[in-house]
């Protein structure tokens, strides 16, 4: 979440202009930046990139080495 903290770009909208555009409250926005929220859906997620520009990649890396047993 550190990039949507960042507001990408030189242009840094507030929560509140980030919001507008996005459709949602700052609340949320606020939550969205917040390290430690875990409660983020997939739908504000793209739609916060889609107002930044972005788009979302996730990527599943593994737990432990290739080849252990664990």
């Amino acid at each position: 979440m550190q990039q949507i903290n960042c507001r990408v770009g030189n242009a840094h909208p507030t929560q509140r202009k980030l919001a507008e555009i996005v459709g949602t409250t700052a609340s949320v926005i606020c939550r969205l930046e917040d390290a430690d929220y875990e409660g983020h859906s997939l739908s504000i997620l793209n739609r916060t990139a889609s107002a930044l520009d972005r788009r979302i990649k996730i990527d599943f890396v593994p737990l432990v080495n290739p080849g252990s047993n664990k």
